[in-house]
């Protein structure tokens, strides 16, 4: 991959092309030096960078001030569209999962198949599940992100198998914390850990999961 330096000078031209508008500083301001080092700091590529430009011009920002901000959240979706999420940071990735539909940006989603029947699937990592719950790595940034870290996840890829499956609800993990501890997120952490065989330290510490979990009615059956 070449150097930022090597190609910054011509994209800029191409990102303000690309991007119209009015108050864009002269190509030579001190404005574009914080771009430059986020850049470089980002390890971002010429290509990404006309990518995360061309989006950018569909979906503008509203102010100048804050137009560096957008394009680096535009350019971590785009790592992550196309694969490159193991190069994201865990925060980043929490950020951007956190209104999942799948996991409530937890990254792993508790999932049954939507005939009923049991799972008969082997984890990248050379386990079996056959079992009428899964565990899968969500399809949002964060079950990416842990995908991309564990090559040899102990849970299988909810994208492989989206269509064939919905999401099981609280009480499947609510049921192995006991009741005195409802109240305690870390409680839930370790259950969703063990459930999932991960550390317990690689479970985000996510509030919103943790509201969605408690205030779910525990199945009596």
């Amino acid at each position: 991959m070449s150097l930022v330096k090597e190609w910054f000078a011509g994209w800029k031209r191409r990102h303000i092309e690309v991007v119209h508008r009015h108050d864009w500083p002269a190509l030579d301001s001190e404005y574009w030096n914080p771009w430059f080092r986020a850049l470089i700091a980002a390890k971002a590529s010429q290509p990404a960078c006309n990518a995360a430009s061309d989006q950018m011009a569909l979906q503008p920002h509203a102010y100048l001030d804050g137009q560096l901000q957008a394009f680096l959240a535009v350019l971590k979706g785009i790592r992550l569209e196309t694969g490159n999420a193991s190069m994201l940071s865990r925060e980043d990735v929490i950020l951007a999962s956190q209104d999942c539909d799948w996991c409530s940006g937890s990254g792993l989603a508790v999932v049954i198949r939507r005939d009923r029947e049991p799972f008969a699937l082997v984890t990248p990592g050379g386990q079996q599940i056959e079992k009428p719950d899964a565990v899968m790595a969500c399809v949002c940034s964060l079950g990416r992100w842990l995908l991309a870290k564990h090559t040899k996840a102990p849970w299988p890829d909810l994208a492989a198998h989206e269509a064939a499956v919905t999401v099981r609800d609280s009480h499947l993990i609510g049921s192995t914390v006991e009741e005195s501890k409802w109240g305690s997120w870390q409680a839930w952490r370790e259950a969703i850990a063990q459930r999932s065989k991960l550390p317990v330290e690689h479970v985000p510490p996510r509030p919103k999961l943790f509201r969605a979990l408690t205030d779910a009615t525990p199945s009596t059956n």
